[in-house]
């Protein structure tokens, strides 16, 4: 019996000793914006939003660009269970958007898949009837583990 109960610690401890360094992703939002975007031949000229610039800087992200981009209160609601961002936005030559969003928990990435959802939605609507609509129909929003990763590339 004893040695019943030592193989089945063993064999928890094993498998906690494998998951948990799974469930601790170190990569950044940039890192992995960076891979996305490098592969794209046709990527815009455009600025890159970091969580972590400096307020004032080229690449912070503002509370009220983020209002403009994701609706009244995301800074204060939604932005709140990101615990890192890289943006890309084009300069408006053509729309053209990669966005990583990395939550503190797997368990926000629905609320954000959802926030960024709302804005694919909000651009189909302006951009309706111009020659830019395919690019926001063919926008993709994806989770992988406690990332949130968006494109809408041409």
């Amino acid at each position: 019996m004893k040695k019943r109960k030592f193989l089945f610690f063993i064999t928890l401890l094993t498998l906690v000793l494998l998951i948990l360094p799974s469930c601790k992703d170190t990569r950044s939002a940039e890192d992995i914006l960076f891979g996305i975007t490098k592969d794209i031949s046709t990527l815009p000229h455009g600025n890159v939003y970091l969580k972590s610039a400096e307020e004032g800087g080229a690449a912070y992200l503002s509370p009220a660009m983020i209002s403009a981009l994701y609706g009244e209160g995301a800074a204060l609601y939604e932005f709140t269970f990101i615990e890192d961002f890289a943006v890309y936005i084009s300069s408006f030559a053509r729309p053209c958007e990669v966005a990583v969003y990395k939550c503190y928990s797997a368990s926000d990435t629905d609320l954000i898949a959802s926030m960024c959802l709302s804005r694919i939605d909000n651009l189909k609507v302006v951009l309706s009837g111009t020659s830019f609509s395919d690019i926001v129909s063919s926008a993709t929003v994806r989770i992988s583990g406690k990332f949130v990763i968006v494109t809408m590339v041409s």
